[in-house]
């Protein structure tokens, strides 16, 4: 047998379980078991956790396995946590080999980060642009390289240890160049340590590099509603709104529109223009129809606008009604629209054909 395939059968281990956003097991290597084995997370063949089996069991020191210092607890990337079940591998980077008690099924959490943060995924296809458009001529193992780079600064940045993200993003940013993806990378690591201030001043240096680079203006958006400028933050997510969408940013504009909602509202109310708060609610609620707040807020702005004094199953009644009449009204109007645009279609193309 080859030596390496019996190396491969030298590092012991269990991959236990996962508890409150860490993966719990241990690992020792029997020839030297003074020695600290190197253990690393796996989800879909991306690394989302990496530490030393390092801390101390009882019950390993009463089985002889060394000195009882084989204990692992890595924190696990936050990208693990997006609602959806995964499977988790550990394996030890001596060797690559897979501990037992792989294939850990981890069941759907809630996220973890409710900021909106550029997935791994978006992010290495955007590093991968910025390296096509980079005047250096290099080849492919570079880009291999910045890859890697990339990879590791992501990890780093997912498990909360942002002083090291900080710099590996600001290194890949030298090798690219000053770019908004790896500013807003930076911009993130501040907000989610509660920096909101120097967070927005890395978006907005971000949008300042690339204007059309739609989540410098998202980001820009959430900290200014965090640092309580509403005016500011809508004009920015309407300007994220209205440019190009990739990836995984739609999502966090229709969440960030909604949490801009009761500021709208209030505005209009407050400028006494209840028809427009109307219209605004019931646009909402064609997208959203499960919208707590704005079903709310749209039965009160329609009691307002009935004034009725009677009972209130009748105030119930005539609030449906009203609603029921607004929705034909805006499905007649919707229908008078196409309508309309196909029309002017096909004159144009009758134009074009004459």
């Amino acid at each position: 047998m080859p030596k390496e395939s019996s190396k491969k059968l030298q590092i012991v281990g269990h991959f236990d379980y996962v508890d409150e956003g860490y993966a719990y097991g241990w690992a020792v290597d029997p020839r030297n078991s003074l020695d600290r084995v190197t253990v690393e997370i796996l989800c879909n063949g991306n690394v989302v956790g990496r530490g030393k089996a390092n801390e101390y069991r009882q019950d390993l020191k009463e089985a002889g396995l060394g000195d009882g210092y084989h204990l692992f607890r890595i924190k696990l990337s936050y990208e693990v946590y997006d609602g959806e079940a995964h499977t988790l591998q550990a394996r030890n980077t001596s060797n690559n080999v897979f501990i037992t008690g792989s294939d850990l099924i981890l069941p759907p959490h809630p996220p973890r980060v409710t900021y909106p943060v550029i997935s791994r995924t978006d992010g290495e296809r955007l590093i991968s642009e910025l390296y096509q458009a980079s005047a250096r001529k290099t080849p492919q193992s570079e880009k291999a390289k910045i890859i890697q780079a990339y990879r590791i600064a992501s990890l780093l940045h997912e498990t909360e240890e942002y002083d090291d993200a900080r710099y590996a993003w600001e290194a890949l940013a030298k090798v690219l160049g000053e770019n908004a993806y790896c500013t807003c990378k930076l911009a993130e690591s501040y907000l989610l340590e509660g920096n909101v201030s120097i967070a927005l001043d890395l978006y907005q240096r971000a949008a300042g590099l690339n204007l059309n680079f739609s989540w410098s203006h998202l980001g820009m958006s959430l900290c200014q509603r965090l640092l309580g400028d509403e005016a500011s933050a809508e004009e920015s997510l309407a300007l994220a709104m209205a440019l190009p969408r990739a990836g995984k940013i739609a999502g966090h504009l229709h969440k960030a529109y909604l949490e801009l909602l009761p500021y709208k509202v209030d505005r209009l109310k407050a400028g006494q223009d209840q028809a427009k708060a109307i219209d605004l609610l019931f646009q909402v609620l064609m997208s959203h129809p499960n919208s707590v707040y704005a079903n709310s807020q749209l039965d009160s702005l329609i009691a307002e606008e009935i004034r009725h004094t009677g009972s209130k199953s009748t105030e119930s009644a005539l609030v449906a009604h009203r609603r029921s009449v607004k929705r034909l009204e805006s499905a007649i109007l919707a229908a008078h629209t196409n309508t309309s645009q196909t029309h002017k279609a096909r004159n144009e193309a009758d134009k074009y054909d004459a």
